[in-house]
Order: structure tokens, then C-alpha cells, then sequence
């Protein structure tokens, strides 16, 4: 069963849906009125669900990349038989050598670091 959601953000989708966003890029940066009302409805959270709206404001805080990994499918896949054996091999390997440093592998590739750092361009046409 699909667990129900919470107060907070049921509130959020009713508020959304009947008033402007607090922020809109058209309209202009946010103004003290606009911190203002943020304050106040934080005011008006219910103790019980306190939590839930610190952790949906320290969600709308993370970095893009941050943000796509906390909302990334849970990975489920099995891993095969092969796979396996592919890591304990790898496993192996390293107890009995050192690894290859990034720098050669990147050269022995054909590439610069600068590239690697700055992003690879594509050549003119």
C-alpha cells in the first residue's frame, strides 16, 4: 500500500494551486513580505509535521546533482553470477598489484587532464 502523503505537502499542493508561488522568476526577486509570509506559514506547520517540512526545505537547499541522487530509483537489479566473479577477481587483483594511476589512463587514451577537467570539445567541422 501506497503510504499516504503528509500534511505538509497536501498543504502544499492546496496553497499552490490557489495562490501565486511565493517566488516567480517573471515577477522579480522575493521581497521581505514575500520572507515574511514564508515565516509565517512555517509558523503555522503543526508540531507533528515540524520534521517533515525542515527535511522538504533542506530538500529544496541541495545541489541539482544532490537533489537527483535523493530522488533516484532505489537500485533493485540483481546482480549476476558473472558480475560477482568479476569483483572478486578485481578484489583479487588489487590485494596483488597497484592500481593504474587516472593520469596514465587518460593519456594512454589519448586525452589531455585539461581536457578531462574542462570537458572534451568537439572538433571544429
Amino acid at each position: 500500500m501506497a503510504k499516504r502523503p503528509t500534511f505538509l505537502f497536501v498543504s502544499l499542493q492546496i496553497y499552490i494551486r490557489k495562490r501565486q508561488p511565493i517566488f516567480c522568476p517573471g515577477r522579480g526577486p522575493m521581497t521581505n513580505a514575500d520572507k515574511q509570509h514564508a515565516h509565517d506559514l512555517i509558523e503555522r506547520v503543526p508540531a507533528d509535521q515540524m520534521t517533515a517540512a525542515v527535511r522538504f526545505l533542506e530538500f529544496l537547499l541541495l545541489s541539482p546533482v544532490d537533489r537527483a541522487l535523493a530522488t533516484a530509483p532505489v537500485e533493485d537489479e540483481e546482480i549476476s553470477e558473472d558480475e560477482e566473479q568479476a569483483v572478486t577477481r578485481s578484489k583479487e587483483w588489487f590485494k596483488r598489484n597497484e592500481g593504474i594511476p587516472f593520469e596514465q589512463v587518460v593519456a594512454e587514451l589519448g586525452f589531455s587532464m585539461d581536457e578531462i577537467r574542462n570537458g572534451c570539445k568537439e572538433p571544429a567541422a
